[in-house]
């Protein structure tokens, strides 16, 4: 099996979720590509039976928060039947910010699985149990 995450990243918290995410799939002995949204790599996206995709929840504190940089998530490459887990760090409170994101999978036609909300205080337990609800 092979896996790939995609993530958006703004002071580097989901950057750092998503290689400790992929260490996570590694160990389970998944071969996993990371690539940053705007550097997907084509091929790895081809291949993968799991696909990871990972933002910030963007917001005012407690309200109106959404995936960080939704554009660029609603024009990356068609997920087209892919099983995708969606991944949102957060520091306060999400919101709806993981809805939003599966509404945002759905669109670019992936079978998604659901989302997380990983407090970024909490990656390495929220890496696992992303990990974990990927692979239920």
């Amino acid at each position: 099996m092979k896996a790939i995450v995609i993530y958006e990243s703004l002071l580097g918290t989901t950057r750092k979720l998503s290689h400790l995410i992929a260490a996570e799939l590694e160990a389970r002995g998944i071969a996993t590509t990371v690539c940053n949204i705007t550097n997907i790599d084509l091929d790895a996206l081809s291949n993968a039976y799991l696909v990871f995709v990972g933002t910030w929840t963007d917001g005012i504190f407690v309200t109106a928060q959404k995936p960080g940089r939704a554009g660029r998530i609603q024009t990356m490459p068609a997920l087209t039947g892919k099983k995708t887990i969606g991944f949102v760090t957060y520091a306060l409170h999400p919101g709806k910010v993981a809805e939003r994101l599966v509404k945002l999978l759905e669109w670019r036609k992936a079978e998604v699985i659901g989302a997380l909300e990983v407090r970024r205080d909490k990656l390495e337990v929220g890496a696992a149990e992303v990990v974990h609800y990927g692979l239920e």
